[in-house]
């Protein structure tokens, strides 16, 4: 079972994006963004979807744990 962190660091791996690029984009901190890589907290619903239109995946593959 992947967690949201675990998803969110292989996209940015794969994209070869650092934290700072990814936190500038969708207008969070850098700190507020490795938080949610390291599955310390999760993004409010808005940060979610900006998420999930940065990346141009489906907020559900982002949340399901089955992925």
């Amino acid at each position: 079972m992947a967690t949201l962190g675990t998803k969110l660091i292989i996209l940015r791996k794969k994209y070869k994006l650092t934290q700072m690029e990814i936190a500038d984009s969708i207008g969070v901190s850098q700190n507020a963004y490795a938080q949610w890589e390291a599955d310390k907290c999760k993004p409010i619903i808005s940060n979610l979807l900006k998420l999930s239109q940065y990346f141009k995946v489906d907020v559900n593959e982002l949340l399901d744990d089955n992925e």
